[in-house]
């Protein structure tokens, strides 16, 4: 009786133990997901800024190639030429922002994927640890042991059952993982 007693307590102490590692990982992700947040939100203003800055340098542009078609009605080759140059810089300046632009919205949109993978990853690792561990604990009269955050099981097949279907849920989020990240 004292031997089921003590292995009852063992299991619960691994449990709580682990229970509480998970919750601080969890905090700890929660934290790195709202810092990333934030980081997009200044991202996003400092794209609205850059946005704003060459709308005004375009705006200047126009002016001054609307001062270059002025003079260049006079006849001044070294205008034509200056006229030609602007335009090239303002359309490469417009191809550029546009590039920048598409890049920066796929960041965002795989950073929030990452986020949303990161959070989906610690339910699923929460729920299949409870698995594990009620399956364990229904069963009384084996010999358990906590090993580097892992519970390890003797006595022949339910150990390998246990670890197969970490593989199998490991294996199953991996594919999910890659999948997500190509569509």
């Amino acid at each position: 009786m004292d031997y089921q007693l003590a292995l009852g307590g063992a299991v619960a102490t691994a449990f709580l133990v682990e229970s509480a590692q998970h919750r601080a990982r969890q905090h700890q992700l929660m934290e790195q997901s709202r810092g990333l947040k934030q980081h997009l939100r200044r991202s996003g203003l400092h794209i609205e800024e850059l946005q704003f800055s060459l709308q005004k340098t375009n705006q200047e542009l126009h002016a001054a190639v609307e001062e270059i078609h002025r003079r260049d009605a006079v006849g001044s080759p070294a205008a034509r030429e200056l006229l030609n140059r602007q335009e090239l810089a303002m359309e490469a300046q417009s191809i550029a922002l546009e590039d920048r632009s598409k890049r920066n919205e796929v960041l965002l949109d795989s950073m929030e994927r990452l986020l949303m993978m990161q959070s989906d990853q610690t339910a699923r690792i929460q729920i299949t640890l409870a698995d594990v561990l009620q399956k364990l604990a229904m069963e009384p009269r084996q010999h358990l042991m906590l090993q580097d955050s892992v519970l390890v099981q003797e006595g022949g097949a339910a150990g390998r059952v246990t670890q197969s279907m970490g593989q199998r849920a490991t294996e199953q989020f991996n594919a999910e993982v890659l999948a997500d990240l190509f569509d």
